[in-house]
């Protein structure tokens, strides 16, 4: 399950993250005595203006993660790329008023491409679109692959590249099994433009089980709709 965890921390960095973080404040520099947008002590290996970190530099938080970039007057601001505290990227790519903004790339802690395009206000631009497909996708999993289930639950976790022809989908599904049984199923769905379009990756033992004795036959077909509909709602 590590990967799903870490897909998982990547798409809600803002709630953990100190660039991220709810009601942000002010914070000066261990060294330095210079101003940077964050709840938590750093260290800042630039220059200051007006009393604010700016220009390019290092910003090092005390758990390890750091952003190396450009900054304006203690905001990250132009290219710049983040670190997760394992030393893995986070983001690299374009940043505006302390978001990103732009062309961009987002990590997970184990060095996996999540997304790659662009990004508005801090968030992927195709994020909507996803998770629109996502509500089509995971009913249709559900009853075809699974033969029905109660409680489900789903988000999309991942989406590279940003292309109709050529993509990866990754769909976090949890649901629990007939109210006879005390089944839970958690895996990650893999949609994807080659055979066998689509996978089951980061499953617990009863998925695993489960797909050990029913034949998934299904992949062709969605892969089908999956084009379809990317190609419809696509710009």
């Amino acid at each position: 399950m590590k990967k799903i965890y870490s897909l998982l921390l990547g798409l809600v960095l803002c709630a953990i993250n100190p660039l991220y973080a709810q009601n942000v404040n002010w914070v000066r520099s261990t060294y330095g005595d210079c101003l940077y947008h964050t709840n938590e002590k750093f260290t800042w290996s630039g220059d200051c203006n007006s009393g604010y970190c700016d220009g390019f530099g290092t910003i090092t938080w005390v758990d390890g993660s750091k952003y190396i970039g450009n900054l304006s007057m203690g905001m990250n601001s132009g290219f710049g790329t983040q670190y997760y505290a394992n030393g893995q990227k986070l983001y690299e790519g374009q940043w505006l008023n302390d978001k990103k903004n732009g062309f961009g790339k987002l990590y997970d802690a184990d060095g996996y491409l999540m997304f790659k395009g662009n990004f508005i206000n801090g968030e992927h631009e195709d994020i909507k679109l996803l998770n629109n497909l996502a509500d089509i996708v995971c009913p249709f999993i559900l009853d075809k692959v699974f033969d029905g289930g109660n409680n489900l639950r789903y988000q999309c976790v991942g989406f590279y590249p940003s292309n109709a022809d050529n993509f990866r989908i990754y769909i976090r599904m949890l649901f629990d099994g007939d109210i006879v049984t005390t089944n839970h199923y958690a895996f990650t769905l893999v949609l994807k433009s080659e055979a066998p379009f689509i996978d089951f990756v980061d499953y617990n033992e009863t998925t695993q089980n489960y797909l050990l004795y029913k034949s998934v036959k299904v992949g062709a077909q969605l892969y089908q709709e999956i084009s379809e509909y990317l190609k419809e709602h696509s710009n």
